[in-house]
């Protein structure tokens, strides 16, 4: 920074970095039969770092495991290479006692992941997990939870209220791009996070299979399931094992919706194309008064223009009591699992 001071009077970031840059002097000059038995433990050592330096430490931290074992604990998603997820260990403390999770990956699953592109890393942190088939859908759950706030009785009969913000909650909204949902279900289910799966009513009979397959629903729960001839029944069941099927995003959203409530989605959508670089097809639909034809509009409009910032935007566009009545269920129910 220019100015010569003591170490110990510079910011916790450049200690850190002080620190790391020891070691890694000491792991090229020490002699190699040395470098061997030397173990490095270093604690939460993105403190004080901006997210580029601590991408650029767990380069430096990845260099120094090339001569000496190196164990580090941290709070950053941004020191979890997806691509080494056999070195990365989960802690978690349930009743008092302490569990930890590795798991291993085919090359290929993790070229998914980690190709991904939507924060994958921070599942490793979450409390909870909800894992739906699109963007647009995590980009609305993320912002429609901060809206969400129950009113409670306590024991002592006095009122509080329940915020259900999955910032406030820990919940990580993961999207599973369509198919590739059960890569991402693997590998929560492997680190005991707590989830809830929302899939789509067209993809329910896949979806009980791939639900088997799991380990979600167990053999007996599949039978049972697959002898339930009512859907709506075979929704309920599925319900109290965390695996909601509702309708498709666009049309949850729009096909009972009210004109003032289409009309501030079709709004959304507009003020996400003509700020983010793809203007062109904006369309308004002032000249379709016919409510179920403005519906059937809107989801089309919807269903062509999937982007998270556009989940974003509707959901801050409208009041939670415009939210579908099963959106903000899985809101409740995920933030208290």
């Amino acid at each position: 920074d220019g100015y010569i001071s003591e170490v110990t009077k510079k910011g916790l970031g450049t200690q850190n970095l002080t620190i790391i840059s020891l070691f890694r002097v000491m792991a090229k000059y020490i002699r190699d039969d040395e470098k061997k038995s030397i173990i490095y433990g270093i604690d939460e050592p993105e403190i004080g770092l901006h997210p580029h330096a601590q991408r650029h430490l767990l380069k430096s931290l990845e260099k120094l495991a090339d001569y000496s074992q190196v164990i580090i604990t941290t709070h950053s998603s941004n020191l979890v290479d997806i691509y080494k997820i056999e070195n990365v260990i989960r802690v978690d403390r349930n009743d008092g006692k302490t569990f930890t999770y590795q798991i291993a990956l085919s090359e290929q699953q993790k070229k998914i992941l980690e190709i991904h592109g939507d924060s994958i890393e921070e599942i490793f942190f979450c409390r909870r997990a909800l894992v739906v088939e699109g963007k647009t859908e995590a980009g609305f759950f993320a912002e429609a939870s901060k809206k969400i706030v129950e009113a409670i009785t306590q024991e002592d009969g006095s009122a509080t209220d329940r915020h259900h913000s999955f910032d406030i909650n820990s919940v990580s909204v993961i999207n599973g791009q369509g198919d590739t949902i059960w890569h991402f279900v693997r590998l929560i289910k492997a680190l005991h996070i707590p989830f809830i799966l929302l899939i789509d009513s067209d993809k329910l009979s896949s979806g009980l299979e791939k639900c088997k397959e799991i380990g979600i629903i167990t053999q007996d729960n599949y039978d049972r399931l697959i002898a339930i001839s009512n859907d709506a029944e075979r929704k309920s069941e599925l319900r109290q094992l965390n695996v909601w099927v509702c309708d498709v995003f666009e049309t949850a959203l729009c096909a009972n919706a009210e004109e003032t409530i289409l009309r501030k989605i079709i709004e959304s959508i507009n003020f996400v194309k003509r700020n983010w670089g793809y203007a062109n097809g904006i369309q308004d639909f002032s000249s379709v008064t016919d409510l179920s034809n403005l519906r059937r509009e809107v989801i089309n409009y919807m269903s062509t223009n999937k982007r998270r910032r556009i989940g974003h935007a509707i959901a801050h566009s409208l009041e939670s009591s415009e939210y579908p009545t099963d959106y903000v269920e899985i809101i409740k129910t995920v933030s208290s699992l």
